[in-house]
């Protein structure tokens, strides 16, 4: 922010075109800012990032056909504001989750609605204070100031890879994962071998808070993540004893817990009466809102671990979603074309809806103009 005119922010400007990114530049000093630099590659604003400070970007989405969200998730890490500009509105439904919160300008750029963006954002005069952290977390966004300060020193920001397993069950749990991105199944298995999905877990909640029950770090179920993405993650003893402290904290965090089991109860439920095609419409629409996407990158195998189906009749209950243009199936994809036709589908079988509605009132769903019939 401005210190009496003598200290400028430093904003960096992302933009592959040339004469734009001038333009940009431009305008960033007449609203008062200096420029950090400008970047016109994905590669290129990761490195300019690794190598210098900045107090503020404007980001243009598509890069030479690549998307700049590498560059978005460096700022983010570093609290650093941004808002998106892009000359093609459509790319806000690109967007994922954990970058949801941040403003939109598109082009052609107005020079008073640029300089009003830059101050949103707290970079330059007309802000009153610092912006608060964005997570990329619903239930970490939710949390007042009392209630995250036991927390902030403590989390760490990590990558979740497809397959990789955060909790063991009947295992000691190490940490209670925030997502960020991604999704995260809980599993149940037997000594057998067989196995059941309970929960999912996406942007909207965390993993291994079971230990909050009673102080235990043993861990019930197996957690995998099925979509790769990304999380805050904070020990689960230090999670614990921050919350024993802090009694607001320890409140909201029961509240989630109760949102899970919310959810185990509904499962079962779907499971004992539902049909096949209905079980597997309420997982995508489950999975869509917590990672606030139509098109979900899920194999016909994984849906055939999740729901403890055979991959045959996933193949076939796939099929009849789509004889009904309600979801298109590709490799690897999944993509919701008619939300409203699931949601008829599954016939009150609830649990696909916002999980943090008790916890924190903090709304869920698929990202503006995704949640409308496809044409």
């Amino acid at each position: 922010m401005l210190a009496n005119g003598l200290l400028k922010p430093k904003i960096l400007v992302v933009e592959d075109n040339a004469l734009m990114a001038d333009a940009i530049c431009e305008m960033v000093r007449d609203s008062g800012c200096d420029v950090a630099g400008a970047v016109g590659h994905v590669q290129q604003g990761v490195q300019f990032l690794a190598d210098r400070s900045v107090d503020g970007a404007v980001v243009d989405i598509n890069l030479h056909g690549a998307l700049s969200f590498p560059i978005c998730d460096e700022l983010q890490r570093r609290n650093v504001p941004f808002f998106f500009l892009t000359g093609y509105p459509s790319y806000a439904k690109d967007v994922p989750s954990q970058f949801r919160y941040a403003k939109f300008l598109t082009k052609p750029l107005d020079a008073g609605q640029f300089k009003s963006m830059l101050a949103a954002i707290h970079v330059v005069d007309g802000a009153d204070e610092k912006p608060p952290k964005h997570w990329g977390n619903t239930f970490l966004d939710s949390l007042e100031r009392r209630e995250l300060e036991p927390l902030e020193a403590k989390l760490e920001r990590v990558v979740l890879r497809e397959g990789q397993s955060l909790e063991v069950a009947t295992q000691p749990v190490g940490h209670v994962h925030f997502i960020t991105g991604g999704l995260v199944s809980l599993v149940a298995r037997c000594p057998l071998g067989r196995r059941i999905e309970l929960a999912l877990i996406g942007a909207e909640g965390a993993t291994g808070i079971v230990s909050l029950l009673d102080g235990r770090t043993t861990s019930v179920s197996d957690a995998v993540v099925q979509v790769a993405g990304g999380a805050w993650r904070i020990p689960a003893a230090d999670l614990v004893a921050a919350a024993r402290a802090h009694r607001p904290l320890q409140d909201r965090m029961l509240a989630y817990v109760h949102s899970q089991m919310a959810q185990l109860a509904e499962t079962i439920l779907s499971t004992g009466h539902a049909k096949i095609e209905q079980r597997l419409a309420r997982w995508l629409l489950m999975a869509a809102d917590r990672c606030a996407t139509r098109k979900l990158p899920i194999t016909h195998e994984q849906l055939s671990r999740s729901l403890a189906v055979r991959r045959s009749g996933i193949t076939v209950a796939l099929h009849m979603l789509e004889s009904r243009h309600l979801i298109r199936s590709q490799r690897r994809l999944v993509e919701i074309l008619d939300r409203e036709g699931l949601m008829q589908m599954i016939e009150g079988l609830h649990g696909w809806k916002e999980p943090l509605a008790a916890a924190s009132g903090a709304p869920l769903g698929l990202r503006d103009g995704e949640n409308q019939t496809a044409g």
